[in-house]
């Protein structure tokens, strides 16, 4: 599959004030989505769903703003300084394009781990069963939550007898591994 992606060649050529506003759109678009997160966290807020993803994640909001045309693209320019910030961004006379045979070999061994857990993934009978139950079992029977700057809005006996009233089918490891101790034997599956 990587192969493939090296191998693709130009598609189309975009002109340049098409790919600017393009970039503009894209930047505004980030920009509402995350000022305001990024403003209460200057005053050290929290936001749950929001630290999840920058935090957990470590995504950089910076990032989230980067637009690029993709593989397959010729941007046309007149003004190099405005390209946009791509690393594997080639320039070629007076257009400019993503070149996936510049990409760095350990962002390659990473590309092509995503492709074959995707493939797999793909592969793999689902399970829709979950029903979000390994958010309930990240705070069943404790005293201390993970995340305790909100407060619960269940009791602990009601929580408690909710996440036994249930099966936990829970195959994402990166959520089990955050099941509380009582939780964890609970999961129909052994994951480690």
């Amino acid at each position: 599959m990587l192969t493939k992606i090296q191998d693709i060649e130009t598609q189309e050529t975009i002109p340049e004030a098409e790919w600017q506003s393009q970039k503009v759109a894209h930047e505004k678009r980030v920009d509402a989505l995350l000022n305001d997160y990024l403003e209460a966290r200057s005053r050290q807020e929290k936001n749950p769903a929001m630290d999840f993803l920058f935090e957990y994640y470590a995504f950089r909001p910076s990032n989230f703003r980067k637009w690029s045309p993709g593989i397959g693209v010729n941007l046309s320019f007149s003004d190099f300084d405005e390209l946009p910030e791509v690393s594997e961004l080639t320039v070629d006379g007076d257009v400019a394009f993503v070149d996936p045979m510049v990409f760095p070999d350990k962002r390659i061994s990473s590309l092509k781990w995503m492709l074959n857990m995707q493939e797999n993934t793909q592969q793999s009978k689902p399970s829709f069963g979950c029903f979000g139950m390994h958010e309930w079992a990240m705070v069943y029977k404790t005293d201390n939550p993970r995340h305790n700057q909100l407060p619960m809005r269940m009791n602990p006996d009601d929580l408690a007898a909710f996440v036994e009233s249930r099966p936990l089918l829970c195959t994402h490891f990166d959520a089990f591994r955050f099941f509380t101790k009582p939780a964890k034997p609970m999961n129909k599956f052994e994951l480690s």
